[in-house]
């Protein structure tokens, strides 16, 4: 396995066709992300991603309604594929809300644990217990 480097120059995060160009992590916002580098209609546009052995691989659609039952019960993903499924345990909430002239923003940052399978670059994965957040977020300017 490789080990992943610390990104600390700035710079974009995609290239010109939508692929990433460094490999790595950052502790602070370092890279430029441009939703539009993506080579999608922007209702394809998907954040489902699973980072795994300094790796990032795209999951998907996977499907799951989070305000069924409340934010903060059980949930079940699913990915089209059968690729991603998983048991999601809510432990916090993190709700923000701003109101500010025409910008008006609610997202719900649900953290909690996964527990299930995922399926990535030829391998099963068995997760338990893993901490994660999953978000439902409205935008309105």
């Amino acid at each position: 396995m490789q080990k992943q480097i610390e990104i600390t120059g700035g710079g974009p995060l995609l290239d010109k066709n939508g692929v990433l160009i460094r490999r790595g992590y950052a502790v602070k916002a370092v890279l430029e992300y441009r939703r539009s580098a993506i080579k999608a209609p922007p209702w394809r546009i998907k954040e489902n991603m699973l980072f795994y052995g300094g790796e990032a691989f795209k999951i998907s659609e996977v499907r799951f309604d989070l305000a069924e039952g409340g934010y903060m019960s059980p949930k079940h993903f699913s990915s089209d594929d059968g690729s991603f499924e998983m048991d999601f345990t809510p432990v916090y909430d993190r709700y923000t809300e701003n109101k500010i002239l025409f910008v008006d923003t609610r997202c719900h940052q649900i953290f909690g644990r996964f527990t299930g399978k995922a399926r990535i670059g030829g391998k099963e994965l068995k997760i338990k217990d893993l901490t994660a957040f999953t978000e439902h977020a409205v935008n309105n300017w």
